[in-house]
């Protein structure tokens, strides 16, 4: 199954509803693997990339992803690790190898005027609650490099577009979150890279 469209899940504020098993990508799957942007971005928008980059881990964001309370990290919510073109529906830590290549995926409708992000929160060992304050420049796509030390960030990418792709630093544990939705809907999830990942 896919998505159901996303403009109604924010007017319903915290209220989520557990959906057991997993969401497909569009075409039910990832689509063709070279990026083509679309032709500009805003400043509150940024370039749409249509496709995956080949073997990047694919990190869908919706408010669709119901938040959990993980075991060591808390609450996180919104973010879900993409395998064979389906996102799990229940949050979930994001574990990777620490060699990975990731890119985000917003999985609302094309022309959905909502814009979602992931954008890390330097030096922190646990999310800062309730909320946290992003600086204005992470609404713009800036870094490639997922670290514990600075403000990477997707920009707001638009419904159904991915991000530029994005390395890992190396093994250990980045805590990131929406620019917009942090604290108003729980988007808000790790990374967690480590030379053995489990599915």
């Amino acid at each position: 199954m896919r998505f159901a469209p996303l403009a109604y899940a924010l007017a319903c504020g915290a209220c989520f509803v557990a959906v057991d098993g997993c969401a497909h990508l569009p075409s039910g799957g990832v689509p063709a693997l070279t990026p083509s942007p679309v032709v500009s971005a805003t400043p509150t928008q940024a370039a749409c990339l249509q496709s995956a980059a080949a073997n990047a881990q694919i990190v869908a964001i919706s408010p669709l992803i119901t938040p959990t309370i993980a075991p060591i990290y808390g609450l996180i919510g919104g973010f879900g690790l993409v395998s064979n073109g389906n996102a799990n529906n229940i949050s979930a830590p994001i574990v990777v190898a620490p060699s990975a290549t990731v890119q985000f995926f917003n999985n609302d409708l094309v022309g959905s005027q909502l814009r979602y992000s992931a954008a890390g929160i330097p030096n922190v060992n646990a999310f800062p609650s309730p909320t946290y304050t992003f600086p204005p420049s992470a609404a713009a796509p800036s870094g490639s490099q997922i670290n514990a030390t600075s403000t990477w960030s997707t920009g707001l990418l638009g419904g159904q577009c991915y991000s530029q792709t994005f390395t890992i630093a190396g093994a250990g544990t980045y805590y990131f979150g929406d620019v917009t939705y942090y604290g108003l809907a729980n988007l808000r999830d790790v990374i967690v890279a480590t030379a053995s990942p489990t599915p």
